[in-house]
């Protein structure tokens, strides 16, 4: 059976932080400048990062990928 992870992305106009969680543990973490570069590049710099550590194996260990939003207004917490 593989493991299964969830990527997290905060992607700012500067740099694309992210980490990635197995479980409620959190496996590994970066941050890739954006430059003039697309998110899709950027993407798929971290996925193939996250072969090259060792991290996945299997593009299917992915089980979800988040991505941090900020929204102004009268939101106090996540949701």
């Amino acid at each position: 059976m593989q493991r299964k992870v969830v990527l997290i992305l905060n992607c700012g106009s500067s740099s694309l932080k992210y980490a990635l969680f197995s479980g409620t543990k959190e496996a590994f973490r970066g941050s890739i400048p954006v430059g003039k570069r697309s998110y899709e590049t950027l993407l798929k710099k971290i996925i193939l990062e996250l072969y090259d550590k060792g991290h996945i194996t299997d593009e299917k260990e992915i089980l979800a990928i988040g991505h941090r939003v900020v929204h102004g207004g009268n939101l106090t917490k996540s949701c």
